[in-house]
């Protein structure tokens, strides 16, 4: 068996790379990954053989063209709407998908989002709509389902990372999906540093996260021995929400209390981390999995999250963890807050998250990738 992934691999803390160490380690010099031209792999000891090889308008034929020289027998395509370059060009992995399956070599097609249900809020698509592309919402939603419809048709097998998300996909027919987590690393943590204590929110900046009702909720706060930490780089394609919220952080008259990070280096994920005293997820929609969200898991931070189906999936049996609706900048300010003077209770939250993180591993979630490549390999 051998196996090739596909992915953007674009910055050394992606998921992929996650989840190929650990797979390298399970099938040995059998596992091949397939980067963008370009692309340098800075891991040490690499238990898989790394290639860039692929650009956005050939990625196609490149790709397939390797795959048979290196007797690939499973491709597995890590699918975003940006993984191959813009929002148009990922209509071609159509074409990629079926000269894979004329050679004869199986497919696994991982949706790391966008994923809703078949009657989403109109208001989602404005918010997931990327900068420059002026269709409207609906011409938009129509093409995020007919690519993943493609997609669906031409793999032998579908991968979501919630059980949420194999349901919404069942609403349109698409029935060969199954649900595996998304990884949790195994790393060092500690409790908060000692000191004035520090909200911190992780992750991309884009309108569908929310972060307006953060900065919001912290205002509500009203405390000087508490500092809030935007941590996250603005995505090209979502442009200008960045300097709407420094544009609220001034109305609201938080400047020099509110940080706001831009990129972070992946050496500097571990300071953000054991640094803060609460990590919050405004998210306004569940869409996809969230890295950050499984970084604060990996931490053991203590969390806390809106009730969206995703986070209310995965978070939801963590007892005394807030759940609070989203745009509620209100209840958000209560629910950090409790966080923030109760020792005890963080540290039940604390406890909950590790048995989160112990169940969803990387080593556990490899597994579980291999034995879908294993059932296709022995065939129907």
């Amino acid at each position: 068996m051998r196996i090739a992934i596909v992915d953007s691999f674009r910055f050394k803390g992606w998921y992929t790379w996650d989840l190929s160490r650990e797979l390298g380690r399970l099938i040995g010099g059998n596992l091949f990954l397939y980067a963008p031209k370009g692309v340098k792999d800075g891991h040490r000891d690499r238990p898989y053989v790394f290639r860039g090889i692929w650009s956005p308008m050939f990625y196609p034929f490149q790709i397939v063209k390797q795959a048979r020289r290196d007797g690939v027998n499973i491709l597995h395509v890590q699918f975003e709407f940006h993984t191959f370059g813009s929002f148009y060009t990922s209509f071609l992995v159509a074409l990629l998908l079926l000269f894979a399956r004329v050679m004869g070599i199986k497919v696994v097609s991982t949706l790391h989002g966008p994923v809703f249900p078949r009657n989403p809020p109109g208001e989602l698509f404005e918010a997931i709509r990327p900068r420059g592309i002026r269709a409207p919402a609906g011409l938009i939603r129509l093409y995020i389902v007919l690519v993943y419809r493609i997609i669906h048709a031409l793999s032998d097998r579908i991968v979501v990372h919630a059980d949420v998300f194999r349901r919404w996909l069942g609403e349109y027919g698409m029935s060969n999906c199954c649900a595996i987590p998304h990884g949790v690393r195994s790393v060092e943590w500690a409790a908060g540093a000692d000191g004035g204590k520090v909200i911190l929110y992780f992750g991309v900046l884009s309108p569908r996260k929310g972060v307006e009702y953060l900065v919001e909720a912290f205002a509500r706060l009203n405390r000087s021995d508490v500092g809030l930490v935007l941590a996250g780089m603005e995505p090209w394609y979502y442009r200008g929400y960045a300097d709407r919220i420094r544009g609220l952080i001034r109305g609201l008259g938080l400047e020099g209390r509110v940080r706001l990070t831009g990129y972070v280096r992946e050496e500097d994920v571990p300071k953000l981390f054991h640094g803060s005293t609460v990590a919050v997820f405004p998210h306004l929609f569940s869409v996809s999995a969230s890295g950050a969200l499984a970084l604060a898991l990996a931490y053991r931070k203590p969390v806390v999250a809106t009730a969206t189906e995703y986070a209310t999936e995965l978070l939801g049996g963590v007892e005394d963890l807030p759940l609070v609706p989203p745009r509620d900048s209100l209840r958000l300010a209560e629910a950090i807050a409790g966080l923030l003077d109760d020792d005890d209770l963080r540290g039940r939250v604390s406890e909950g998250l590790a048995g989160i993180a112990d169940r969803h591993s990387w080593r556990r979630v490899a597994g579980r990738t291999l034995e879908v490549y294993r059932a296709l390999s022995r065939g129907p």
